[in-house]
């Protein structure tokens, strides 16, 4: 088995369903937005999303591929039909296998990002900032009003973390809260298919919509988050707590809420946008966001 170094955050699971079909030897490949540089290219499907080494674990004799092969690859195999349902305009967000799956899916695709890294420096420093120390060399902390204590030993090793250390605190993070966080979106009361009418769908190196109405800190698990995320071009799929009595129907979509989709994706975007189409009739929202 060839060693897995090169790493997606955005599986090619997802990201086929905005691509361009290949033919032969040549390989499926999708438009590349960089919100940086604003080049467009198209690239393959293997060299989106990807870095080396995002999830390895190092180990005192061998690096530990686990995490990617064991526990990322086994829900990507397994979401396949799941997403092409969705893609081909079936809600199977009814169907408990299905949404199990999902969830899953969307707790670990929103883990596995690698912009969650800088997300647990900034965690990290605001516990140092909220720490008192003790004379016997326990650490407090407090943040939003919860109270911890910490032994010396503890504090040294939380504290004393290098930038690969803080990777592998965060690949672990992935295993360790996808249950939690999967189990919560499960069970939201409204899960909603919605199809674009007009104009079509893109997505990001950071897929997923979260918004929250009222709080200013929150996560993906937390009550109150609703989240959107574009399925296909097509299709983009709605998770929320307002209960819904039209679960399993279609929303369909006119230009104007499809084009707020589409902004709300870009300005969650960290680096770049894919797209099965070129760009060219959203440079317009690009450029009006990029300016803000």
């Amino acid at each position: 088995m060839n060693t897995p170094i090169r790493q997606h955050w955005v599986p090619k699971v997802f990201l086929k369903r905005f691509a361009i079909a290949g033919s032969g030897k040549r390989p499926a490949k999708a438009w590349r937005f960089d919100l940086r540089t604003e080049a467009v290219s198209c690239p393959s499907l293997g060299g989106l999303a990807v870095k080396r080494h995002l999830y390895t674990l190092k180990k005192s004799l061998e690096d530990d591929y686990s995490i990617e092969t064991d526990f990322l690859q086994r829900i990507e195999n397994g979401i396949g039909p799941t997403l092409d349902a969705y893609a081909n305009g079936d809600d199977v967000s009814t169907d408990a296998e299905h949404r199990s799956k999902m969830a899953t899916f969307l707790a670990t695709l929103w883990l596995r990002n690698p912009g969650a890294i800088k997300m647990q420096e900034d965690f990290t420093a605001a516990m140092i900032q909220s720490t008192t120390a003790a004379p016997d060399g326990t650490h407090v902390t407090k943040l939003d009003n919860i109270e911890t204590v910490w032994s010396a030993e503890e504090w040294a090793r939380f504290t004393t973390v290098g930038p690969d250390g803080m990777r592998q605190r965060f690949a672990r993070s992935i295993v360790s809260l996808a249950p939690e966080i999967s189990e919560t979106l499960r069970r939201k009361p409204s899960w909603r298919l919605a199809r674009a009418d007009e104009g079509y769908f893109f997505t990001s190196d950071n897929p997923l919509i979260v918004k929250h109405p009222e709080a200013e800190r929150w996560g993906l698990g937390t009550e109150g988050v609703d989240i959107t995320i574009a399925i296909s071009p097509r299709y983009a799929l709605y998770l929320g707590d307002r209960s819904t009595t039209s679960e399993g129907q279609v929303l369909a979509l006119d230009k104007g809420v499809v084009e707020s989709i589409n902004y709300f994706t870009l300005t969650q975007a960290k680096a770049f946008l894919m797209s099965a189409h070129p760009f060219d009739d959203v440079l317009d929202m690009i450029q009006s966001v990029k300016q803000r």
